[in-house]
């Protein structure tokens, strides 16, 4: 079991203190699915300062899952999407601060932390507290992909911002 801290502990990530541990000879994906922020709360600092490793990583993961949402929103089964988003919520967020160099601290001011990163997509702040407050409506879903398209850009911007310098 591992122990939830309480700057992790908001809604529609974690309802309870505590989880059962994952098995860490599973994948990255399979660890985040099953602990969103699992990284963040033991602060390992391999995938925020190897970012230009695990961004690719996080994407590819959201292009895989989008097709998977898709299909679930077309069906309108939103039981079998709601989990998918919030894991995929949490793969953003976390993908938001490591391509700024950041660790994620908690969430409990997720608010106040977004509005210190550098580079984000435009009014990411209210577009994600939509997502996270509404995590079986397609509406979210249409946003949560449309924040990915942006990081996906923004991430290329960095890539070559740091290129150049």
């Amino acid at each position: 079991m591992i122990q939830i801290p309480d700057s992790f502990q908001i809604q529609p990530f974690y309802q309870q203190k505590m989880v059962s541990l994952p098995d860490l000879k599973n994948s990255f994906k399979e660890i985040c699915r099953t602990i969103p922020f699992y990284y963040d709360m033991v602060k390992d600092q391999k995938y925020w300062k190897n970012k230009h490793e695990i961004i690719p990583v996080l994407l590819e993961w959201w292009s895989e899952e989008e097709q998977t949402l898709t299909m679930l929103f077309r069906e309108r089964n939103t039981k079998e999407a709601r989990p998918v988003m919030i894991f995929m919520s949490a793969a953003f967020i976390d993908c938001l601060f490591w391509m700024n160099d950041k660790t994620l601290s908690g969430l409990t001011q997720l608010e106040q932390d977004l509005a210190h990163i550098k580079f984000k997509p435009i009014n990411c702040e209210e577009r994600l507290d939509f997502v996270l407050r509404h995590p079986s409506q397609y509406q979210s879903f249409t946003q949560l992909r449309a924040l990915y398209l942006e990081v996906r850009k923004t991430y290329a911007k960095i890539k070559l911002l740091e290129h150049i310098t």
